[in-house]
């Protein structure tokens, strides 16, 4: 999997989504045809563009168009911020948020976590690049992080983009995580970006690895946070919810429906889920000795700096 196809494919699939989230497969046919001409526009190389904005950690050749849109606006006092690097278990962390924050209403919890989430905020914007609101903290707004190992995260970032291009070569894709050559740029740029706000009463960071390890607590953890408290039979539903085995089943957080047009249209090339298999140490299991290396120097120069 090349740098060039990569970043061309993250690109395309956030179009996709944003198309059959706020308008529908009916638009999807002319959205393919805009981000084919978008592809081949002879005006200047798209690719170059895309990996100049990426350095950036931007996703999008027009993301100047929408920039001060996104850092003017509105922040209410009750809004609730899930912000991560891509693939970092983003979307359990939404439902989790949504649960508490919602008194575990599991009837409304049937409908479309996208849809669900506007009175909540998901991004995968490093802090920077979040409304200046937020960033000022002139409001009571909290921010949910989540941080996970990076060495997992690069594994699933490429099962996912695997998906929509079959061809692939995990050695490679594991080069550009470390080299930062990916939508969303550097891993470690995005995390400190967060993790330099840690000590603001209305940041919370959250480890995946303890939400696998011991879900019960980090649930308490956020409730307090949230300033929510949990009866014992809230608590004990909640967890059922958020086990893996029923969000891998469950069509409001699956993205089955889609994947499923996505499918139709041929833009997913392989079999494959949303969801795949949320396990930690995945890497113990993947990576040769030499990537290890790899990752242990990338990750010690980055924590020393």
């Amino acid at each position: 999997m090349k740098t060039d196809n990569c970043i061309k494919i993250h690109y395309q699939i956030f179009i996709y989504y944003s198309t059959l989230k706020y308008e529908g497969e009916a638009n999807m046919s002319k959205i393919l045809k805009y981000s084919e001409a978008d592809e081949k526009s002879e005006e200047t190389n798209f690719v170059e563009k895309l990996i100049n904005y990426v350095k950036c950690n931007i996703i999008s050749v027009n993301f100047h168009l929408i920039r001060n849109e996104i850092l003017n606006m509105e922040v209410r006092d009750d809004d609730i911020w899930v912000c991560s690097f891509p693939k970092l278990g983003t979307t359990w962390t939404q439902e989790m948020v949504w649960c508490i924050a919602n008194n575990v209403n599991l009837e409304a919890a049937k409908s479309d976590l996208n849809e669900r989430f506007p009175s909540l905020e998901k991004a995968h914007l490093p802090y920077n690049l979040l409304p200046i609101k937020l960033q000022q903290n002139v409001t009571n707004a909290k921010i949910v992080f989540v941080i996970r190992d990076p060495r997992d995260v690069c594994i699933s970032y490429f099962h996912f983009l695997k998906l929509f291009e079959n061809d692939g070569n995990f050695e490679e894709f594991c080069q550009m995580f470390l080299d930062g050559r990916l939508t969303y740029g550097s891993y470690w740029d995005h995390r400190l970006s967060y993790w330099n706000q840690r000590h603001s009463s209305n940041v919370l960071i959250l480890k995946f690895e303890d939400m696998k390890n011991d879900l019960k607590s980090v649930i308490h953890k956020t409730a307090n946070f949230l300033g929510k408290n949990l009866t014992d039979t809230e608590m004990k539903k909640v967890l059922d919810h958020l086990s893996f085995e029923r969000m891998k089943e469950n069509h409001a957080v699956n993205q089955r429906m889609s994947f499923g047009i996505l499918e139709k249209y041929d833009i997913i090339k392989t079999k494959g889920s949303f969801i795949r298999c949320g396990k930690v140490d995945q890497w113990k299991t993947v990576m040769n000795f030499e990537l290890e290396k790899k990752f242990e120097k990338w990750e010690k120069e980055n924590l020393r700096a």
